[in-house]
């Protein structure tokens, strides 16, 4: 399972690890694991996994949302 959500040869996209990630917890929750020891065989905290969830809700298009001044980055 490791393997899976940390990527390898066949990395998945950051939007798709983090659904397969909240879907493997969501399973172990309705098969009566706690969610902190199910986050916890994935190796996150409780708190990204409700942050993973909110972003997941309210960002579909996968956009940008740190604040601050955006800079140029100019390649040398």
């Amino acid at each position: 399972m490791g393997c899976l959500l940390v990527g390898g040869r066949e990395r998945l996209s950051r939007a798709l690890h983090l659904r397969k990630a909240i879907e493997l917890i969501s399973e172990a929750k309705v098969a009566g694991a706690r969610l902190v020891s199910a986050c916890g065989e994935i190796g996150i905290y409780l708190r990204t996994l409700k942050r993973w969830r909110k972003d997941l809700i309210s960002d579909v298009g996968g956009h940008d949302r740190r604040k601050g001044i955006q800079h140029l980055v100019s390649k040398s």
